[in-house]
């Protein structure tokens, strides 16, 4: 068993042992390790006080080149990342983490809520995007959703992602030839199996494997990854063209695994 597996293993412990608190009468404080990378020493302060209430650890990092070193091995429950930082910004760092441990679920804490750094902070793998200041109920309600593998999103960031979603799927219908392909093409992007895809859509998985070999043909490709992340790619692409945003290269997108796209753009609301 990898280091890795070991790790998803526990956090899942983690992740069932809180649910199963928050149900109980008699409240039962349990020792979440949160990670908070901001280079102003007054938010860490107060940040560190509202998890100090609820007997929560804290490391702080104030620069993300820091951050970067320590945090995939000391491997926190949660990390809050400001964006703004001297060097190398948070999205930037987020990217990185989550190719060094593509486990941790990262959270934005940012006093910006511009419509580029919402986009790009959950392209690069943030699974949640709040803005400061952040009350000690908002931040025990994200510390729940993270330690239950939902997402954390404020309203401004669930509004970005929708208006950003909507030419993507355009681009999707415009790629392929029918529905049914984009509805195979959006089951290969969470890397399920040709029988996992038919039992989603209800077809035979002879049905399956014939429209991959036609989607393969059309995006002049030879596996389903390559299918996958060209696919993703085109969609990211065009939705910054409309939403005139600007891909300086496909390190935005990140490059963890070959079909493992579902934890950097799509979400189950």
């Amino acid at each position: 068993m990898n280091m890795e597996c070991c790790e998803n293993k526990v956090s899942c412990l983690r992740s069932r042992e809180f649910a199963s608190s928050t149900t109980t009468k008699k409240h039962r404080v349990l020792p979440v390790h949160i990670a908070l990378v901001d280079d102003h020493e007054g938010v860490c302060a107060a940040i560190k006080e509202l998890a100090k209430s609820e007997n929560w650890t804290m490391e702080c990092y104030l620069d993300g080149y820091q951050a970067v070193q320590r945090i995939p091995s000391t491997h926190p429950d949660l990390v809050l990342m400001d964006i703004r930082m001297p060097g190398l910004s948070g999205i930037e760092c987020t990217r990185k983490l989550k190719c060094l441990a593509p486990s941790v679920p990262i959270v934005m804490l940012t006093a910006y809520s511009d419509f580029e750094n919402i986009v790009f902070s959950l392209i690069a793998g943030a699974i949640g995007f709040l803005l400061k200041p952040v009350s000690l109920e908002q931040f025990k309600d994200v510390v729940s959703r993270v330690m239950q593998g939902s997402t954390a999103l404020c309203d401004e960031a669930q509004t970005a992602l929708l208006s950003f979603l909507r030419p993507a799927f355009l681009y999707g219908l415009r790629s392929v030839h029918s529905e049914r392909e984009l509805q195979i093409m959006t089951c290969l992007i969470q890397d399920m199996s040709d029988k996992e895809i038919a039992n989603r859509l209800n077809i035979a998985p002879n049905t399956v494997h014939v429209h991959l070999v036609h989607l393969f043909r059309l995006f002049g490709v030879h596996n389903r990854g390559e299918a996958a992340h060209k696919f993703f790619e085109g969609c990211i692409s065009d939705s910054c063209n409309n939403c005139h945003l600007t891909l300086l290269d496909n390190t935005h997108i990140g490059k963890t695994h070959s079909t493992d796209f579902s934890n950097q753009l799509l979400f189950d609301f």
